[in-house]
């Protein structure tokens, strides 16, 4: 087994890199981990690889898939579920019920994303399109339409063009065993009771390694993704950021005023990001 563990020195050494093999920005700093992965891969010779791509979506993996499973359900079993939900994940009562109330109601989230992001001048926040939130958050009072949505349209294109030039750009062919057509089928096609059961998600594909792996790892409820050490990271080039934002055409442009130390760390990468690629690419904004 080939474990990687990039360094902060392999963060900044390689943003120009990542960010030039993506071609366009992005959310967030995991992609490098799975560029990473991608590059380790390349030189231990090792040309295919498969990837867990999709697992969460067509099982129910991710903890925003509370709110469609617990609507699904009567009243009574709405109110057990949402107990088991809690005892067998990281959220409290309070976060699911907040969880099903900001999911679901679009211009809740239309307002949260204008107020996060009031740095950026009006005419753009303006400009967010509603018609993609309300589809989304109409999804999420129907399991399958959830699964369909994400599958189709949000969370997985974007996710397969990060994977395809990160693995392109080391010469590594991916698979992904989840998204296979047969598989696929199958699984969103489920009975709900069993794509989440007891508040368990992927329960089935607990279930299946149950007889292989540690119980601690088939059973484990804090679920988080490839995450990058985002803080400590961003710590180490934060003047540089801050640098680089100040003199983005593009963000002075569609941005009003920026305060640096009142942005959060997923806005600061954002904006660098945006900035790096209008660098990099020599971008113009008329």
């Amino acid at each position: 087994m080939k474990v990687i563990e990039p360094s902060k020195e392999d963060f900044v050494k390689n943003i120009d890199e990542i960010i030039y093999t993506q071609e366009e920005p992005f959310g967030g700093p995991s992609i490098f981990m799975q560029y990473f992965v991608m590059k380790k891969a390349k030189e231990e010779n090792c040309k295919v690889m498969l990837d867990g791509q999709g697992g969460d979506e067509i099982l129910l993996g991710y903890e925003r898939y509370y709110p469609a499973y617990l609507l699904d359900l009567n009243f009574i079993d709405r109110i057990k579920g949402v107990f088991n939900a809690s005892k067998n994940s990281k959220l409290s009562i309070k976060q699911l019920i907040l969880y099903i109330i900001y999911f679901t109601r679009s211009n809740i989230r239309i307002k949260r994303l204008k107020f996060k992001n009031n740095y950026l001048k009006k005419e753009f926040l303006d400009n967010i399109n509603k018609k993609i939130l309300d589809r989304n958050s109409k999804s999420y009072l129907n399991i399958f339409e959830l699964q369909n949505e994400e599958i189709f349209h949000t969370q997985m294109p974007h996710l397969l063009k990060y994977e395809d030039k990160n693995s392109m750009r080391n010469s590594i062919e991916t698979r992904l065993p989840f998204i296979d057509y047969t598989v696929l089928e199958t699984a969103i096609n489920l009975d709900n009771k069993v794509k989440i059961k007891d508040g368990w998600t992927k329960y089935i594909l607990r279930k299946v390694a149950e007889p292989i792996l540690p119980n601690n790892i088939v059973w484990r409820k804090n679920k988080f993704g490839f995450e990058a050490p985002v803080k400590s990271w961003l710590n180490e080039i934060c003047q540089d950021m801050e640098t680089v934002i100040k003199n983005s055409k593009i963000i002075s442009k569609i941005s009003n005023n920026i305060i640096f130390d009142n942005l959060d760390n997923h806005q600061k990468w954002k904006l660098f990001n945006i900035a790096k690629w209008e660098e990099i690419y020599n971008v113009k904004f008329d």
